[in-house]
């Protein structure tokens, strides 16, 4: 639980000296993922996900073109275990601390890309998702009401050393419109973002590095840009606010009478309707 105090003013939770204290508790209510593939060690999600599972699906409408071999079904959105409305993620999530702190990041990120971002195709597909997130997509698949779809914690703060292992190799992250990443906690060595000219077969050189910081907010295309973490040694926490495609393409296909009805039945482990 935050401490009385510290939900009467939410930026005091986040000042340097318990800013990782008030990170582990978000870690703690939130779904624990391992990733596969590259990506090694824990991450703590919240929000909603559409990651393909026979679990949470429906059948695609005749009226939806389909290619040759391709499944009769479609994967739905639901929330995370722990981001299902009465758990504990959406519970601190919607708690003053936190949603205080999402409500004033999504500000930021609009003041930056409505007036910092060079008018491009890019912005205005930003600002497209954006407004049919808010429009279309339902408030507990989002973050704190915001237009974020999924919440990534890396890690609980826990001290690093120089053969810390989630190795953070280059990528983009190809689903995402816009990202948020923002940095908690004290490293001694490391920690930096680097951000490369080039794509994940042929990175290129690093162009721009910036440094740890508590407090720092990036935003940007990752979908479009190359990036990686240097290792670190430190307590260091990375919050991560995503607004993902397929979460608002789904409800721009398929309508919100699927997950309406699996939201009725009180968001079952198991739903196929058909």
């Amino acid at each position: 639980m935050l401490a009385e105090n510290e939900t009467k003013d939410y930026k005091k939770s986040f000042q340097e000296c318990c800013s990782i204290n008030t990170y582990e508790i978000l870690a703690e209510s939130l779904d624990r993922v391992i990733p596969s593939g590259r990506h090694k060690g824990e991450i703590f999600c919240g929000g909603s996900t559409i990651t393909a599972d026979n679990c949470h699906r429906q059948l695609k409408p005749f009226t939806v073109n389909r290619k040759k071999n391709e499944s009769i079904y479609t994967t739905f959105p639901r929330p995370y275990k722990k981001c299902i409305p009465g758990q504990p993620g959406h519970q601190i999530i919607c708690s003053k601390t936190f949603y205080s702190l999402f409500q004033e990041v999504q500000e930021i990120t609009l003041q930056f890309v409505k007036s910092y971002y060079m008018p491009s195709t890019r912005r205005d597909k930003m600002l497209y998702f954006i407004d049919k997130c808010q429009s279309i997509v339902p408030s507990d698949l989002r973050i704190a009401n915001t237009f974020f779809t999924h919440l990534t914690l890396h890690g609980k703060g826990e001290l690093q050393d120089k053969s810390y292992t989630t190795s953070y190799y280059k990528h983009v992250d190809p689903h995402d419109i816009i990202t948020v990443i923002i940095h908690l906690g004290d490293v001694e060595t490391g920690g930096e973002t680097v951000y490369y000219e080039g794509t994940e077969k042929c990175p290129g050189k690093p162009v721009k590095k910036i440094a740890h910081q508590n407090g720092n907010i990036q935003i940007g295309c990752y979908n479009k840009i190359l990036h990686a973490q240097v290792p670190y040694k430190g307590r260091r926490g990375s919050m991560i606010l995503n607004l993902k495609a397929p979460i608002v393409e789904y409800f721009q296909t398929y309508g919100t009478s699927c997950y309406e009805q699996y939201k009725l039945m009180g968001y079952p482990q198991k739903f196929t309707p058909y």
